[in-house]
């Protein structure tokens, strides 16, 4: 997995924010959303290996980490 989809996972994991919006991230990490959508189809790929649940998209755009996922099985892989 590359760093960058690495990073965010491990932001989505972490933070108190649940849901975070491409273009929130698009700046923070300075590249374009079509690199972020190919950056969470990646997570969503790993995700699937570990026999965890997608990022779940909102309606308004945003994504979110599953309540069901197992956060710390998550980041022990990163």
């Amino acid at each position: 997995m590359k760093k960058r989809s690495a990073e965010i996972l491990m932001e989505m994991i972490s933070s108190s924010r649940p849901k975070f919006q491409l273009s929130e991230l698009s700046k923070k990490y300075q590249v374009s959303i079509r690199m972020l959508r190919n950056d969470l189809a990646e997570m969503n790929s790993f995700l699937e290996d570990l026999d965890c649940p997608a990022l779940i998209r909102s309606p308004n755009g945003s994504y979110c980490l599953a309540e069901e996922a197992d956060g710390v099985k998550i980041y022990q892989r990163l």
